[in-house]
């Protein structure tokens, strides 16, 4: 009968360990996990850690005991960037505290893991160390988003939390739902394909949290496509009746129809975007009963904060162009003459010409080219504020 007892303080702290035929015991009191890692040759994602727990295997070749760790310290942001493909941003702090019972190689456990970003509890977790397969359930919070900005790739604002599944067979799923913007918005995730759709939620409020200024109101039905590792998909967004926010970039759109668009009720409205990377590309689409506002392939680099798009306003049958280009924060707008204004334009002109007699058959060519050479240009919208 084989039987070994002792201790070691060569990875920091206490690890006492006794082995009786077949039966194993740990415990650990304030370990270096740098220095446990290092000796168990496993890559160093700790920064510093600190371990404390008790292992207690009755059988070594059937894996069966209990498991419980406490640990804190720092993760190591670069090995983790090296050999997980993910940026974390920094060195984050981190509290883990794990429990679990292993029985034939099959682990049924409970982790919570709070790190100065976010927080995560999996529970139950399930491990088949056979398999390699993992199945459970997660509750994830993370306060502010913009603290994400590293791991998400885009700056986000506001908080999140998201409870849902997680299992794995050749690959990695992940499944959630959330109450994030009054509505209700579940996702699945399959390896690096991710879906999400969301019902009822409030248009102003998303805008907010993907950071944009917001430009309507009203109740939404959105879906996403989404390529993780190539960072492309297509977003859509179903709005019912919503009306257009005061904001300067309205206020601009309203000096060029001489209307109030902001009284507007739109009846139906929807947005498509197609995302590559930090680039997307959107088309805009509002109708109610006399008017109609709509973007064909606007862009936005998000990288930059950058627009630049085309606006056609209906007001009835004539339209009004403008494009809108520059910061998203402040941007530009240029109206743009139309063939219906130059036309309307043209008549109004004849029509001052004509009560003071003069004759514009003859010079219609020229009056049309100085309705050309004056026509907006510029920024000059934008000076007015």
């Amino acid at each position: 009968m084989a039987q070994v007892a002792g201790s070691t303080k060569s990875i920091g702290g206490v690890l006492n360990y006794h082995y009786n035929d077949g039966d194993l015991s740990l415990n650990l009191k304030r370990v270096n996990g740098v220095k446990l890692l290092y000796m168990l040759k496993q890559p160093p994602y700790f920064k510093s850690s600190t371990i404390n727990g008790q292992l207690n295997l009755q059988n070594i070749k059937n894996l069966t005991g209990i498991i419980n760790l406490t640990s804190s310290g720092r993760v190591n942001q670069k090995t983790v960037k090296d050999i997980n493909k993910l940026n974390i941003g920094s060195n984050l702090k981190y509290q883990l505290k794990f429990s679990g019972n292993i029985i034939s190689k099959k682990l049924a456990s409970t982790i919570k893991l709070k790190t100065s970003i976010f927080k995560l509890n999996l529970s139950p977790f399930n491990y088949d160390l056979d398999s390699k397969r993992v199945i459970g359930e997660y509750s994830l919070n993370i306060p502010n988003l913009a603290k994400m900005k590293a791991i998400l790739k885009n700056r986000y604002y506001g908080s999140l939390d998201l409870k849902g599944q997680f299992w794995s067979d050749e690959v990695l799923h992940i499944s959630g739902v959330s109450e994030k913007w009054d509505g209700n918005v579940s996702f699945r995730l399959d390896d690096n394909q991710l879906r999400a759709d969301a019902k009822h939620i409030q248009i102003f409020k998303l805008f907010k949290t993907i950071g944009y200024k917001p430009i309507l109101k009203g109740l939404a039905d959105a879906s996403l496509k989404y390529n993780i590792d190539e960072q492309k998909g297509i977003a859509k967004i179903d709005i019912g009746e919503s009306t257009l926010v005061r904001t300067k970039l309205i206020k601009m759109l309203d000096l060029i129809i001489h209307k109030d668009l902001t009284r507007e009720i739109f009846n139906q409205a929807s947005i498509i975007s197609r995302i590559s990377k930090n680039l997307l590309n959107f088309n805009l689409d509002l109708f109610s009963n006399r008017h109609r506002v709509f973007v064909n392939d606007g862009k936005i680099d998000r990288k930059r904060d950058k627009i630049d798009a085309f606006i056609v306003i209906y007001d009835g049958v004539v339209p009004y162009k403008a494009r809108i280009k520059g910061s998203l924060k402040r941007p530009k707008v240029i109206p743009l003459i139309t063939k219906d204004l130059r036309q309307k334009a043209m008549r109004e002109v004849k029509r001052i010409l004509r009560k003071n007699g003069v004759r514009v058959d003859k010079i219609e060519k020229k009056i049309y080219n100085k309705i050309d050479e004056y026509a907006p240009k510029d920024n000059f919208l934008e000076d007015l504020f």
